[in-house]
């Protein structure tokens, strides 16, 4: 299935597979998905470290993963989240943010300018164009841009705003709800549906909704649809 998948896009989009880095976060995203189900704690841990060296999306789904591990098995949370750590000082704190830690700062700088230079749009288009990037039908930056007041920075700022918040409050839905769902449903498997639940709101709201972003999600729901049988709905220990 993710041969498929990605099949598909090289057909249909192989200009953007091959200029883009995004095929590797899919693959970082599907080894993920697919390690959820293991039950060695390096392996877990390995599939945490490597979205979280590509791309923060993830990041809103941490809290409901590290609570869900709580819950089900405390001496998996405690290793994992150990490992995890470990491996955010060993492959980013200390090879990253120790020698430049104003990288930090000038990272979200320069995530704000890109985005403010697809905001204003192409050079090919005529001042008076929308954005030809966040009119693609894909994603709610539009809205912002079209419906939002003031400036083109604070209409970014809305939209980001809005992003953080739903994040957030889709991440404290699932928490709340965690003990209900998991009494139809593996732990893992609940791990994996609120992935994609999440990755779907966080890309939703996305300040530039670039079409190959939304690859990511896709190649998550590939993992759902392996793992979805009749074993999937007998609730079950990490």
């Amino acid at each position: 299935m993710p041969f498929i998948l990605l099949f598909t896009i090289y057909y249909k989009n192989g200009k953007t597979a091959v200029q883009s880095i995004e095929i590797m976060i899919m693959g970082y995203y599907l080894i993920l998905a697919t390690l959820l189900f293991s039950s060695n704690v390096i392996l877990k841990a390995v599939g945490l470290i490597l979205p979280f060296l590509s791309r923060y999306s993830f990041l809103f789904w941490l809290p409901v993963y590290f609570y869900n591990l709580l819950r089900n098995n405390f001496k998996k949370f405690l290793l994992v989240s150990v490992l995890f750590g470990a491996m955010i000082l060993l492959f980013f704190v200390i090879p990253c943010v120790l020698p430049i830690p104003e990288m930090l700062k000038t990272f979200n700088a320069n995530y704000t300018t890109s985005i403010l230079g697809e905001w204003k749009g192409q050079s090919w288009q005529a001042p008076t164009d929308r954005p030809f990037q966040l009119f693609q039908g894909i994603g709610l930056a539009s809205w912002f841009y079209q419906f939002g007041s003031g400036s083109l920075l604070e209409r970014i700022e809305l939209n980001k705003n809005a992003l953080f918040l739903f994040s957030i409050l889709s991440s404290l839905t699932i928490i709340l709800l965690q003990s209900k769902i998991r009494k139809t449903i593996s732990a893992n498997l609940f791990s994996l549906l609120a992935l994609k639940f999440m990755l779907t709101i966080f890309y939703a709201f996305i300040m530039v909704p670039y079409d190959y972003l939304n690859w990511v999600p896709l190649v998550v729901s590939i993992v759902i649809l392996s793992r979805i049988n009749h074993q999937s709905f007998t609730p079950k220990q990490y």
